[in-house]
């Protein structure tokens, strides 16, 4: 799939809107729709008069121009999708037998999101008395941010001794002021058995949306685990000693995967959920520039960021990947339900092209209808 159809399927699942079945007629998608007739500004629909429709709902946005006092038979018309506020309060009912109201909006989104991902792998090196300085770019922003450690692939516990969140500035350097220690279930020092999951304690730190954030751990050993992502497209850092917490990095080898960290969750009251692009070297961003965060799953965060939609964009492409075989870790299938159904507040997936890398199996390609099926 190219760029521009993926981005272009992107938008067009998530501005969908179903029709109304009754009431007025829905307002066109930005600060509102026009009401019905003799309307006037309200914060969300107005019903009509006897024998009105009832007022439809008010989606999410700034509110629309709801329907006054209508004709017989009219219903109130309501406001359609807008930047992110709540719709106000319910309409004016109408005279005698009029319909009701329409609805107040969207309570606040209270749930974990994520603002940045990467699929696990088998595979990568080992490090001891090392600290690992990872750069990740964000796609929304948040007043609070989580971090997801993953030894998916471990054959053994992983010892995780000292971890911060920053600001990156440039390079391996960061903004001090920014800097907070991560604690995991109030400990800064704890261990991620072999095939699983550590979640950092909520971090008391600003998230911008686009941006870069710097996730330094310290590994005193990590011999025997091996679970990275290796197509980063990004250029971290790797020091000796426990360094976390500094402002620079003294002498840093360049590495351009990702180790351990798998997800940068923040809280985002406004946001609507998380897509995850599920995919192969196309989704990784093979052949994109290194450091430029232009792969396509970038591109849409920032278009939807443009159209005010606070959509989480997670990168679940592996480079290599089939959606039916395995192969660079699990095959799309496989892994559909850690890296889609378990990603924090997902609401939508856009599957790339893992079945181009299916075509190349040779004599294992599958059939059309295989693939279908898949």
């Amino acid at each position: 799939m190219t760029k521009n159809a993926s981005l272009g399927l992107a938008l067009s699942l998530l501005f969908s809107q179903p029709a109304c079945s009754s009431g007025g007629a829905t307002g066109s998608a930005g600060n509102g729709g026009a009401g019905g007739s003799g309307g006037q500004t309200a914060a969300a629909g107005v019903s009509g008069t006897s024998n009105a429709g009832a007022g439809a709902t008010g989606h999410a946005g700034t509110g629309g121009v709801g329907g006054g006092v209508g004709t017989s038979g009219a219903g109130g018309a309501i406001g359609d999708a807008g930047n992110g506020g709540n719709a106000g309060a319910a309409g004016f009912s109408g005279t005698s037998g009029g319909g009701s109201g329409g609805s107040a909006g969207a309570p606040p989104n209270t749930a974990w999101v994520g603002t940045w991902a990467a699929a696990p792998q088998s595979g990568g090196d080992s490090y001891q008395d090392k600290t690992l300085r990872q750069i990740v770019h964000t796609s929304i922003a948040g007043t609070a941010a989580r971090v997801q450690l993953s030894n998916a692939f471990g054959t053994k516990a992983v010892q995780v001794s000292d971890v911060h969140l920053a600001k990156r500035t440039s390079g391996s350097s960061v903004d001090t002021a920014s800097d907070r220690a991560v604690m995991f279930g109030g400990k800064a020092s704890f261990s991620i058995p072999a095939g699983g999951v550590a979640l950092s304690d909520s971090i008391d730190f600003a998230v911008t949306a686009l941006s870069d954030v710097a996730v330094s751990i310290y590994l005193a050993n990590s011999s025997g685990s091996n679970t990275y992502h290796q197509q980063g497209t990004q250029t971290n850092y790797v020091a000796s000693g426990d360094v976390a917490g500094n402002k620079d990095l003294q002498n840093p080898t360049t590495i351009g995967s990702y180790y351990l960290l798998a997800n940068l969750d923040v809280k985002n009251a406004a946001a609507l959920g998380a897509v995850a692009t599920l995919g192969a070297s196309i989704t990784d961003g093979v052949a994109s520039n290194q450091d430029a965060n232009k792969r396509w799953p970038n591109d849409l965060a920032v278009r939807l960021n443009m159209a005010g939609s606070v959509v989480g964009v997670l990168n679940q492409g592996i480079s290599g990947n089939t959606l039916l075989h395995d192969g660079a870790g699990q095959s799309a299938i496989n892994r559909f339900t850690r890296d889609v159904l378990n990603q924090p507040d997902i609401k939508w997936v856009i599957v790339s092209d893992d079945p181009i890398n299916d075509l190349g199996e040779g004599s294992g390609r599958p059939t059309g209808a295989q693939l279908i099926a898949g």
